[in-house]
């Protein structure tokens, strides 16, 4: 079994089960494990596809649980950019599935679609992509997978990842069609690819090295070659990720309480804003703007109010351009649209994230002899 699992919530009313949360098809099931004289009596039995936090069984013989509640515990905000880059009013968007893995939404080129990863908490076999029409409201799956990231290749296909067996699937999906076109299969360390150079004869690639090292790598569709364009030392829990500027200008990190830019090919790394102490406990993003003048990142100001800030990436003076849509989250992640004209949030709302159930008659019947 793999991920946060198994789980012990209760023995069932009658004493012939252990209720329990285990890992089929690669997600969260709830499953009874039939036990007699502390020896296990069979296989495990599925009462249903489900994340659930905590539970216990009533002395009638129901079961009482928290789950994730449909929208997930994850948010999706978009809102309107003016011409000098402030952020107008929020909307939420009511996105499919239960969002439990909290892959950030990304917009299209086109910026009128935003497609995402949701998990489905109800269905075996994990989750899948999406594609939300914000104009029509239209909400359709495109792929199915049980772990996919992906980024837009062109307007009508996506550049997708996913690892299975310890190895990395880096392919093309069709809008239309959902048809595949495989590109690679990475050995570890790879992780994500993170999309194609803007030559077209390469892709960027998240990777792994030595001792828990993180980079980036260009790899060349014709040859296979590889250039490490970036090799940081391990990540601890106070640095993060990488975001790469859409015209290949700079990089930039989070280490500790410093964001840093390094301008590319090859330039060094530089702190450009250091970020509140608040949060260093948790993850608050960043993005760079289409046209790599900005770099957008969250922080806390000296109230203590989340809002979103920018800073040029040539060491400018850091600028207030906004609130975030959640005010308590201890993740957040923003997204800026191609045509520059919206912004997307996304947060992860735990506080609101859960409903309670009662679930009755789960419990196989006694078989007469």
């Amino acid at each position: 079994m793999t991920g946060p699992w198994p789980r012990l919530l209760d023995w069932t009313s009658d004493g012939r089960y252990l209720v329990a949360i285990l890992t089929r098809d690669n997600r969260p099931a709830l499953e009874l494990l039939p036990v007699n004289e502390g020896q296990s009596t069979g296989a495990p039995i599925l009462v249903r596809y489900t994340t659930l936090g905590v539970g216990h069984t009533k002395p009638g013989g129901g079961l009482v649980y928290t789950a994730v509640k449909p929208g997930g515990l994850w948010a999706t905000h978009t809102a309107m950019l003016d011409t000098e880059g402030h952020v107008g009013a929020w909307q939420a968007l009511n996105l499919r599935g239960g969002n439990v893995l909290g892959d950030t939404p990304f917009w299209s080129p086109d910026s009128g679609h935003i497609a995402y990863v949701a998990s489905n908490e109800e269905e075996s076999g994990g989750g899948s992509l999406n594609l939300l029409d914000l104009s029509t409201g239209e909400d359709r799956r495109i792929y199915r997978a049980d772990t996919v990231s992906c980024r837009w290749a062109d307007p009508r296909r996506l550049l997708c990842n996913e690892r299975r067996d310890g190895k990395s699937d880096v392919f093309i999906v069709t809008l239309e069609s959902g048809g595949i076109e495989p590109i690679h299969t990475f050995e570890k360390p790879y992780g994500s690819a993170i999309g194609f150079g803007l030559d077209g004869r390469a892709l960027y690639l998240n990777k792994r090295g030595g001792a828990g090292q993180m980079g980036i790598v260009r790899w060349e569709l014709a040859t296979g070659q590889e250039t490490v364009i970036d090799q940081s030392p391990p990540p601890d829990d106070e640095s993060k990720g990488y975001v790469f500027s859409h015209d290949e200008r700079w990089l930039a990190r989070r280490t500790g309480q410093n964001l840093e830019v390094r301008m590319l090919p090859a330039g060094d790394w530089k702190p450009i804003v250091s970020l509140s102490k608040q949060v260093i406990a948790n993850y608050y993003g960043f993005t760079a703007t289409w046209d790599g003048n900005w770099l957008v990142y969250l922080d806390r100001d000296s109230s203590g109010k989340l809002g979103l800030f920018r800073v040029s990436p040539t060491r400018g003076t850091p600028g207030r351009v906004g609130d975030f849509p959640s005010v308590q989250s201890k993740y957040g992640n923003v997204v800026i649209s191609p045509d520059g004209h919206r912004i997307l949030a996304h947060s992860w709302e735990i506080a609101s994230g859960f409903e309670m159930w009662s679930l009755e008659n789960f419990v196989p019947p006694v078989v007469k002899r």
